[in-house]
Formats: C-alpha cells, sequence, structure tokens
C-alpha cells in the first residue's frame, strides 16, 4: 500500500486512512500544494534525493511538516518522525542530506519551512 502524506491543518497525516469526516472544515495540503520554492523541495531536486519516487511524496510532505514543527531538528527529531516511512530504493542516505539541506536553507530563511 502506498503511504502518501498530506498535510491536515498543517500537520502531517496518511491520506491512506483519513476518512471524509476527519476532512471535513479543514485544511488538506498535497504535495502539489506546496510551493516549487519550499525548502524541502528546493533541497530534494539540489541533493537529487529521489530514485524512483514511490515514497518521495510522503518523505517531502513530512520533512516539511516536521520543519514547519522545528527549524533546527535534532538527529532523534528526525528519526523520529520518518523510522515508519519505507524507502523501496534505499535512498536513506540522501533523503537524510536532503533533509540537511533544507534545514540550512529554513535557517537562512530564518524562518520556518
Amino acid at each position: 500500500m502506498r503511504r502518501l502524506h498530506v498535510h491536515i491543518n498543517g500537520k502531517a497525516a496518511r491520506s491512506c486512512t483519513l476518512t471524509l469526516a476527519d476532512a471535513k472544515g479543514k485544511k488538506i495540503t498535497t504535495i502539489e500544494g506546496l510551493p516549487e520554492k519550499h525548502p524541502v523541495k528546493q533541497a530534494w531536486i539540489k541533493e537529487q534525493v529521489a530514485q524512483c519516487g514511490y515514497c518521495q511524496p510522503g518523505m517531502v510532505m513530512q520533512v516539511a511538516s516536521m520543519l514547519a514543527e522545528s527549524a533546527k531538528p535534532d538527529a532523534d527529531q528526525i528519526i523520529g518522525k520518518l523510522d515508519n516511512m519505507i524507502c523501496r530504493c534505499g535512498t536513506y542516505l540522501r533523503i537524510k542530506k536532503g533533509i540537511r539541506t533544507a534545514v540550512q536553507m529554513t535557517a537562512k530563511e530564518g524562518r520556518r519551512a
């Protein structure tokens, strides 16, 4: 099963378990709703994170949500947010590099993502 993430009122959630009742009256954002200049999207491109792309929408949305909560997450926070996400291609090292780049880009802008 593909576990795509969406943001519900700014927080990452799995779309595969989301009911209409859960979504009613809430702001839903998909990966297409993140601006092209969003630090996570830019970092993913810069670091060439994606390989097959299967997990990438979920990874991007999860990381964007995490950076909105904490502009400088530590290693434990990152692992905690991504520990249940699976990358079929095993690009975890690129994903970590992309996260570090997104954190740096967010810090340069002086705001949360």
